[in-house]
């Protein structure tokens, strides 16, 4: 089985991947191909929406993996903002 190390390395590069193509996609859409059908301009839509299909999906797997980190930092920074807002009242 594939070490999570490697596993969240390989994630984090697929959604790399499907963020330049997200942004590519958007670019080429936006200055170089005019509105209108053109072959070329609806291939690139139907890669600008898989793209943000997948980099969508994979960020939704990206934070299923990472939920209890997500809560854990979520409720360190909530404690540490109670002191802070604490101490002030405090004084």
């Amino acid at each position: 089985m594939m070490k999570r190390a490697k596993f969240n390395y390989l994630l984090f590069m697929a959604q790399i991947l499907a963020m330049l193509l997200l942004i590519l996609s958007a670019l080429l859409l936006w200055f170089a191909f005019p509105r209108g059908y053109f072959v070329t301009r609806d291939i690139w839509v139907d890669i600008h929406k898989w793209s943000g299909v997948a980099l969508a999906t994979l960020v939704l797997v990206h934070v299923a993996l990472h939920w209890n980190w997500l809560v854990y930092m979520t409720k360190q920074y909530l404690n540490s903002l109670r002191s802070v807002l604490n101490r002030r009242n405090k004084s």
